[in-house]
């Protein structure tokens, strides 16, 4: 199961889409360790420790994914942050997969950009890889 700790709707803070109204989608867990003078990595809840997710199912994260869509109906940006993302590809597919087809939908990975693409299919529903090395 995709481990989905946040699901939100709110205003993209930085990068190409600043300004853009968006849902953020946060996944747990992280390949890296990052420590910053002392600190450590600015999500420590989803990456040195990661949470569960708080969805059981597919159908329940799309369900509350379309439950959050038809309250922004007029926001089309997804952003899928983390932890790290590009852990979970395949699952990331089955996801994006799943939204309504009839909407498009700007999607941006933010990723550590440590992993490569193992799913071809990713690259297809992603309009953006915003990329923070460590």
């Amino acid at each position: 199961m995709l481990p989905v700790i946040e699901m939100f709707h709110s205003i993209q803070g930085e990068g190409d889409m600043q300004g853009v109204p968006s849902f953020f989608i946060r996944v747990s867990g992280c390949n890296l360790r990052c420590v910053f003078k002392n600190t450590i990595c600015d999500t420590p809840f989803s990456s040195f420790k990661p949470e569960k997710g708080l969805y059981g199912s597919m159908e329940h994260l799309v369900m509350e994914f379309n439950k959050l869509r038809k309250q922004h109906p007029n926001t089309n940006h997804i952003v899928i942050t983390g932890g790290e993302p590009m852990l979970y590809q395949d699952l990331l597919v089955e996801f994006l997969s799943q939204l309504d087809e009839e909407e498009y939908f700007h999607t941006t990975i933010e990723t550590n950009g440590s992993l490569v693409i193992t799913n071809d299919g990713l690259s297809e529903f992603v309009d953006l890889w915003s990329i923070s090395p460590k």
